[in-house]
């Protein structure tokens, strides 16, 4: 019997390895996804911003053009 709680110790620490591995994988890739995101959102910006000066010159040259 000794045996037996011995082998479900092992298993449960292996276990316990593995989850704490996943749970650092998850971590780490969220993070990832996280800097990725606000990379994301900064190139987003400064194209809406670019976009925005490019909508304002069409709206000048057509309407100087009037």
């Amino acid at each position: 019997q000794g045996r037996h709680w011995r082998q479900s110790v092992i298993q449960q620490t292996k276990l316990t390895d593995s989850k704490t591995k996943a749970e650092d994988a998850l971590t780490a890739k969220y993070s990832q996804l996280a800097s990725q995101f606000a990379a994301y959102t900064t190139l987003m910006t400064q194209m809406e911003s670019s976009f925005s000066g490019l909508k304002m010159m069409i709206q000048q040259s057509t309407s100087s053009n009037n």
